[in-house]
């Protein structure tokens, strides 16, 4: 028996994965772990470096602002 290094390849180990074979029940998936990086800035997954530059918080209040009357008991 081949020595199983993580826990990981142990749990595969359990239903019978091999050290370099693929993942699936045809063994034709991934060989290779996915790989983890580290971000340095503050934006979500998937999202989009042009929508934090601009300013549709602002642009949604004008327009509600703008939409509004006050009443007489606001005065």
């Amino acid at each position: 028996m081949t020595v199983v290094s993580t826990f990981a390849e142990q749990q595969l180990a359990k239903y019978g994965w091999k050290k370099g074979d693929g993942l699936g029940k045809d063994g034709d998936g991934i060989k290779r772990a996915i790989t983890v990086s580290r971000r340095s800035d503050n934006r979500g997954i998937g999202s989009d470096a042009n929508q934090w530059n601009s300013n549709w918080w602002d642009h949604l209040y004008n327009k509600a602002a703008t939409t509004t009357t006050p009443s007489a008991e606001d005065a």
